[in-house]
């Protein structure tokens, strides 16, 4: 079996089983994104199937999804010091008096 991920172009997998080709989908998505990371390049959004369902090209093809946490690929974090509404704040950041 074979796995193609459009949102990710030239990014491929394959494996002997269904299973087996969902686990190696995320490792390759993985090493897809480590080497965008690597390159300096942005590591793109997700979509939603919806939208990929949408295009004609794709018609007829199983959709799956495999869950990678991008926040690896994004480098190093930063803090920084803003000013927001009281009404923006999240309640887990509102001090209490």
């Amino acid at each position: 079996m074979r796995r193609r991920r459009p949102r990710y172009p030239g990014c491929f997998s394959a494996g002997d089983t269904l299973d087996g080709t969902l686990k190696n989908a995320r490792e390759a998505i993985e090493f897809h994104f480590e080497g965008l990371a690597g390159d300096g390049s942005d590591i793109p959004t997700a979509q939603t199937a919806a939208h990929r369902q949408a295009n004609p090209e794709y018609t007829g093809w199983i959709w799956t999804v495999a869950e990678v946490d991008v926040t690896k690929y994004l480098g190093k974090a930063e803090t920084i010091n803003a000013t927001l509404p009281a009404s923006r704040k999240s309640a887990g950041s509102r001090k209490t008096s």
